[in-house]
């Protein structure tokens, strides 16, 4: 999964910003340890 693919589907499907949250957790999840998320 990526941001772009993620980013495509909540603009089709109205909940980007629902998308963005769960890339950022699925990111620190990937790489535990390294909890800085960007707001």
């Amino acid at each position: 999964a990526s941001l772009e693919l993620l980013r495509r589907i909540g603009f089709s499907s109205g909940n980007l910003w629902k998308l963005e949250r769960i890339y950022e957790i699925w990111s620190s999840k990937q790489r535990p340890g390294n909890r800085t998320s960007r707001k």
